[in-house]
Protein backbone atom coordinates (compact mmCIF):
# COMPACT_ATOMS: atom_id res chain seq x y z
CA UNK A 1 0.00 0.00 0.00
CA UNK A 2 1.48 3.27 -0.93
CA UNK A 3 1.09 6.86 1.07
CA UNK A 4 0.21 9.48 -0.32
CA UNK A 5 0.52 12.57 1.21
CA UNK A 6 -1.17 16.06 0.37
CA UNK A 7 0.57 19.57 1.19
CA UNK A 8 -1.55 21.33 3.23
CA UNK A 9 -0.20 24.58 2.06
CA UNK A 10 -1.47 24.13 -1.51
CA UNK A 11 -5.46 23.05 0.47
CA UNK A 12 -5.24 25.72 3.25
CA UNK A 13 -8.85 24.50 4.50
CA UNK A 14 -8.12 21.32 6.82
CA UNK A 15 -7.96 18.23 4.53
CA UNK A 16 -9.52 15.12 5.34
CA UNK A 17 -7.48 12.04 4.44
CA UNK A 18 -9.96 8.75 3.49
CA UNK A 19 -8.89 5.49 2.93
CA UNK A 20 -10.54 3.36 0.26
CA UNK A 21 -8.98 0.13 -1.78
CA UNK A 22 -5.77 1.15 -1.03
CA UNK A 23 -5.71 4.79 -2.22
CA UNK A 24 -5.68 7.98 -0.24
CA UNK A 25 -7.40 11.34 -1.34
CA UNK A 26 -7.74 14.42 0.29
CA UNK A 27 -11.66 15.82 0.33
CA UNK A 28 -12.80 19.19 1.48
CA UNK A 29 -15.14 21.86 0.30
CA UNK A 30 -13.84 23.21 -2.79
CA UNK A 31 -10.50 21.43 -3.05
CA UNK A 32 -10.75 17.95 -4.08
CA UNK A 33 -8.60 15.61 -6.52
CA UNK A 34 -11.95 14.71 -8.01
CA UNK A 35 -13.73 17.29 -10.05
CA UNK A 36 -18.20 17.36 -8.99
CA UNK A 37 -20.05 19.75 -11.54
CA UNK A 38 -23.42 19.28 -12.52
CA UNK A 39 -24.51 16.28 -15.48
CA UNK A 40 -26.20 16.93 -18.72
CA UNK A 41 -28.96 14.97 -16.95
CA UNK A 42 -28.88 17.20 -13.68
CA UNK A 43 -28.61 20.56 -15.77
CA UNK A 44 -32.26 19.31 -17.36
CA UNK A 45 -33.77 17.92 -14.47
CA UNK A 46 -33.22 21.61 -12.65
CA UNK A 47 -34.66 23.45 -15.72
CA UNK A 48 -37.51 21.29 -15.81
CA UNK A 49 -38.09 21.52 -11.97
CA UNK A 50 -37.73 25.62 -12.29
CA UNK A 51 -40.36 25.64 -15.39
CA UNK A 52 -42.73 23.76 -13.53
CA UNK A 53 -42.56 25.86 -10.30
CA UNK A 54 -43.42 29.05 -12.50
CA UNK A 55 -45.93 27.06 -14.31
CA UNK A 56 -47.85 26.66 -10.58
CA UNK A 57 -47.02 29.85 -9.41
CA UNK A 58 -47.93 32.46 -12.30
CA UNK A 59 -51.94 32.08 -10.93
CA UNK A 60 -50.89 32.64 -7.48
CA UNK A 61 -48.73 35.56 -8.31
CA UNK A 62 -51.43 37.09 -10.94
CA UNK A 63 -53.91 36.90 -7.51
CA UNK A 64 -51.80 38.79 -5.78
CA UNK A 65 -50.88 41.55 -8.44
CA UNK A 66 -54.61 41.53 -8.77
CA UNK A 67 -55.31 41.62 -5.42
CA UNK A 68 -52.87 44.83 -4.65
CA UNK A 69 -54.36 46.48 -7.73
CA UNK A 70 -57.95 46.27 -6.34
CA UNK A 71 -56.79 47.42 -2.70
CA UNK A 72 -54.73 50.57 -4.31
CA UNK A 73 -57.72 51.70 -6.52
CA UNK A 74 -60.14 51.29 -3.27
CA UNK A 75 -58.19 53.52 -1.35
CA UNK A 76 -58.56 55.94 -4.31
CA UNK A 77 -61.83 55.96 -4.64
CA UNK A 78 -63.03 56.00 -0.86
CA UNK A 79 -60.42 59.22 -1.32
CA UNK A 80 -62.38 61.12 -4.28
CA UNK A 81 -65.24 59.94 -2.66
CA UNK A 82 -64.37 62.27 0.60
CA UNK A 83 -63.40 64.96 -2.06
CA UNK A 84 -66.73 65.26 -3.57
CA UNK A 85 -68.29 65.35 -0.43
CA UNK A 86 -66.06 68.31 0.42
CA UNK A 87 -66.81 70.22 -3.21
CA UNK A 88 -70.79 69.59 -2.52
CA UNK A 89 -70.52 71.07 0.72
CA UNK A 90 -68.57 73.71 -0.77
CA UNK A 91 -71.10 74.54 -3.29
CA UNK A 92 -74.19 74.78 -1.86
CA UNK A 93 -74.64 70.85 -1.78
CA UNK A 94 -74.38 70.36 -6.05
CA UNK A 95 -72.09 67.97 -7.11
CA UNK A 96 -69.05 68.57 -9.83
CA UNK A 97 -70.18 70.10 -13.11
CA UNK A 98 -68.51 72.72 -14.68
CA UNK A 99 -70.49 74.09 -17.45
CA UNK A 100 -73.79 76.07 -18.66
CA UNK A 101 -75.56 73.42 -20.46
CA UNK A 102 -76.63 76.01 -23.03
CA UNK A 103 -73.02 76.87 -24.28
CA UNK A 104 -71.95 76.07 -27.36
CA UNK A 105 -68.15 74.64 -26.63
CA UNK A 106 -67.18 73.94 -23.46
CA UNK A 107 -63.79 74.34 -21.80
CA UNK A 108 -62.28 72.87 -18.67
CA UNK A 109 -59.53 74.62 -16.98
CA UNK A 110 -56.77 74.13 -14.22
CA UNK A 111 -56.35 78.34 -14.05
CA UNK A 112 -52.94 77.55 -12.05
CA UNK A 113 -51.53 75.58 -14.48
CA UNK A 114 -52.70 77.59 -17.39
CA UNK A 115 -54.31 74.37 -19.01
CA UNK A 116 -57.57 74.94 -21.38
CA UNK A 117 -59.23 71.52 -22.21
CA UNK A 118 -62.16 71.45 -24.72
CA UNK A 119 -64.44 68.88 -24.32
CA UNK A 120 -67.92 67.66 -24.64
CA UNK A 121 -70.40 68.05 -22.16
CA UNK A 122 -70.60 64.92 -20.50
CA UNK A 123 -67.12 64.19 -21.28
CA UNK A 124 -66.43 65.75 -17.57
CA UNK A 125 -66.96 62.25 -16.58
CA UNK A 126 -63.70 61.25 -17.73
CA UNK A 127 -61.75 64.56 -17.05
CA UNK A 128 -63.40 65.79 -13.92
CA UNK A 129 -59.58 65.92 -12.02
CA UNK A 130 -58.92 68.66 -14.18
CA UNK A 131 -61.88 70.80 -12.85
CA UNK A 132 -61.19 70.44 -9.32
CA UNK A 133 -57.46 69.80 -9.56
CA UNK A 134 -56.71 73.64 -7.67
CA UNK A 135 -59.22 73.46 -5.23
CA UNK A 136 -58.71 69.78 -4.44
CA UNK A 137 -56.13 67.66 -5.63
CA UNK A 138 -52.89 70.21 -4.92
CA UNK A 139 -53.50 72.06 -8.27
CA UNK A 140 -52.54 68.94 -10.33
CA UNK A 141 -54.89 67.75 -12.98
CA UNK A 142 -52.53 64.45 -13.61
CA UNK A 143 -52.79 63.84 -9.82
CA UNK A 144 -51.42 60.25 -9.14
CA UNK A 145 -54.52 58.93 -7.58
CA UNK A 146 -56.65 59.69 -10.66
CA UNK A 147 -55.15 56.47 -12.14
CA UNK A 148 -55.70 53.31 -11.12
CA UNK A 149 -53.05 50.69 -10.16
CA UNK A 150 -54.25 48.16 -12.89
CA UNK A 151 -54.12 50.96 -15.57
CA UNK A 152 -50.04 51.44 -16.33
CA UNK A 153 -50.41 53.44 -19.09
CA UNK A 154 -53.02 51.20 -20.49
CA UNK A 155 -55.43 52.92 -22.79
CA UNK A 156 -58.39 54.22 -20.41
CA UNK A 157 -56.25 56.20 -18.81
CA UNK A 158 -53.65 59.04 -19.50
CA UNK A 159 -53.19 62.72 -19.86
CA UNK A 160 -56.16 64.15 -18.04
CA UNK A 161 -58.29 60.96 -18.06
CA UNK A 162 -59.09 59.43 -15.08
CA UNK A 163 -59.41 55.64 -14.33
CA UNK A 164 -62.44 56.31 -12.38
CA UNK A 165 -65.60 57.19 -14.31
CA UNK A 166 -67.74 60.03 -12.23
CA UNK A 167 -71.12 58.60 -12.77
CA UNK A 168 -73.32 60.57 -15.74
CA UNK A 169 -76.16 60.49 -13.31
CA UNK A 170 -75.03 63.80 -11.37
CA UNK A 171 -74.68 65.70 -14.50
CA UNK A 172 -78.22 65.60 -15.75
CA UNK A 173 -81.83 65.94 -13.94
CA UNK A 174 -82.99 62.62 -13.04
CA UNK A 175 -86.30 62.62 -15.63
CA UNK A 176 -83.31 62.99 -18.06
CA UNK A 177 -82.79 59.27 -17.71
CA UNK A 178 -86.02 58.21 -17.90
CA UNK A 179 -87.08 57.33 -22.04
CA UNK A 180 -90.73 58.11 -20.38
CA UNK A 181 -90.10 62.03 -18.90
CA UNK A 182 -86.38 62.54 -21.13
CA UNK A 183 -86.27 65.86 -23.10
CA UNK A 184 -83.93 66.70 -25.72
CA UNK A 185 -80.50 68.04 -24.55
CA UNK A 186 -79.60 71.23 -23.20
CA UNK A 187 -83.33 70.79 -21.39
CA UNK A 188 -82.40 68.73 -18.11
CA UNK A 189 -79.06 68.89 -17.88
CA UNK A 190 -77.61 70.42 -14.81
CA UNK A 191 -75.90 69.40 -12.13
CA UNK A 192 -77.29 67.28 -9.03
CA UNK A 193 -77.50 68.38 -5.84
CA UNK A 194 -75.81 65.71 -3.44
CA UNK A 195 -79.24 65.88 -1.03
CA UNK A 196 -81.11 64.90 -4.50
CA UNK A 197 -79.79 61.07 -3.93
CA UNK A 198 -81.92 58.48 -2.22
CA UNK A 199 -80.17 55.56 -1.61
CA UNK A 200 -76.43 57.06 -1.00
CA UNK A 201 -75.09 53.49 -0.23
CA UNK A 202 -76.64 51.94 -3.66
CA UNK A 203 -75.71 54.99 -5.78
CA UNK A 204 -72.68 54.64 -7.35
CA UNK A 205 -70.08 57.95 -7.70
CA UNK A 206 -66.86 56.69 -9.61
CA UNK A 207 -66.55 53.21 -11.86
CA UNK A 208 -62.73 52.29 -12.33
CA UNK A 209 -62.65 51.59 -15.92
CA UNK A 210 -59.46 50.15 -16.05
CA UNK A 211 -60.04 47.13 -14.03
CA UNK A 212 -62.85 46.27 -16.76
CA UNK A 213 -60.03 46.64 -18.86
CA UNK A 214 -57.90 44.42 -17.50
CA UNK A 215 -60.28 41.99 -16.85
CA UNK A 216 -61.39 42.23 -20.67
CA UNK A 217 -57.99 41.66 -21.59
CA UNK A 218 -57.67 38.81 -18.91
CA UNK A 219 -60.26 36.96 -20.30
CA UNK A 220 -59.48 37.51 -24.14
CA UNK A 221 -56.24 35.98 -23.34
CA UNK A 222 -57.52 32.67 -21.49
CA UNK A 223 -60.33 32.33 -24.11
CA UNK A 224 -63.10 33.26 -22.02
CA UNK A 225 -66.06 35.96 -22.78
CA UNK A 226 -66.85 38.57 -19.98
CA UNK A 227 -70.38 38.52 -18.51
CA UNK A 228 -72.94 40.73 -19.52
CA UNK A 229 -72.73 42.05 -16.33
CA UNK A 230 -68.79 41.69 -15.31
CA UNK A 231 -67.85 42.81 -11.67
CA UNK A 232 -67.51 46.69 -11.34
CA UNK A 233 -65.35 48.20 -8.74
CA UNK A 234 -67.15 51.74 -7.38
CA UNK A 235 -67.35 54.26 -5.28
CA UNK A 236 -70.94 55.33 -3.67
CA UNK A 237 -72.39 58.63 -2.67
CA UNK A 238 -72.02 57.50 1.50
CA UNK A 239 -68.02 57.19 0.87
CA UNK A 240 -67.67 53.27 0.49
CA UNK A 241 -65.75 51.41 -2.00
CA UNK A 242 -66.56 47.92 -3.20
CA UNK A 243 -66.56 45.35 -6.08
CA UNK A 244 -69.93 45.00 -6.92
CA UNK A 245 -70.86 41.15 -8.45
CA UNK A 246 -72.82 40.82 -11.13
CA UNK A 247 -76.03 39.26 -9.82
CA UNK A 248 -76.08 42.60 -7.52
CA UNK A 249 -76.08 44.90 -10.00
CA UNK A 250 -79.77 46.78 -11.03
CA UNK A 251 -80.45 45.99 -14.81
CA UNK A 252 -82.19 49.62 -15.11
CA UNK A 253 -78.41 51.12 -14.82
CA UNK A 254 -77.88 49.41 -18.65
CA UNK A 255 -80.80 51.95 -19.44
CA UNK A 256 -78.48 55.22 -20.64
CA UNK A 257 -76.95 52.54 -23.14
CA UNK A 258 -79.69 53.06 -25.31
CA UNK A 259 -79.48 56.72 -25.43
CA UNK A 260 -77.11 58.65 -28.25
CA UNK A 261 -76.45 62.12 -26.97
CA UNK A 262 -74.77 63.94 -29.52
CA UNK A 263 -73.61 67.70 -30.69
CA UNK A 264 -71.32 69.00 -27.89
CA UNK A 265 -73.19 66.86 -25.47
CA UNK A 266 -71.21 63.99 -26.35
CA UNK A 267 -72.31 60.40 -27.69
CA UNK A 268 -73.40 58.62 -24.74
CA UNK A 269 -73.67 54.89 -25.43
CA UNK A 270 -71.72 51.59 -25.24
CA UNK A 271 -69.19 51.01 -23.58
CA UNK A 272 -69.45 53.20 -20.35
CA UNK A 273 -69.91 50.92 -17.04
CA UNK A 274 -73.76 50.63 -16.76
CA UNK A 275 -73.29 51.87 -13.22
CA UNK A 276 -72.71 54.45 -14.24
CA UNK A 277 -76.32 55.23 -15.48
CA UNK A 278 -79.14 54.39 -14.27
CA UNK A 279 -82.56 54.72 -14.79
CA UNK A 280 -84.25 57.59 -13.01
CA UNK A 281 -80.54 59.01 -12.40
CA UNK A 282 -79.92 60.40 -8.60
CA UNK A 283 -82.97 58.92 -7.53
CA UNK A 284 -82.60 55.09 -8.53
CA UNK A 285 -80.47 52.19 -7.39
CA UNK A 286 -77.18 50.96 -8.86
CA UNK A 287 -77.07 47.61 -6.93
CA UNK A 288 -79.06 45.41 -4.98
Amino acid sequence: MGLIVKDRRSCPKHAEISLNAGVLRTTRGGCSNEGHGFTLIETVLVIALVGVLIVLLTPSLRGVRRAGDDAGAAAHLRSHASVFAMYASDHKQLLPNFFNPKADVFILRCPSRGIAVPVRYFEVSYSWGVGLADGYYEGNPAHPSFYSPAARGGRWSGGFLSSYQYACVFLADPDYWDPRRSRLEPEQLRAVRIDEVLFPSSKTLHVNRDRVARDGDDARRSGRELPLLPDLQASFIDGHAEIVKGDRQNRDSMGCWRRGSTGPWGIHTFPNPHLTHTLSGAHGRDIR
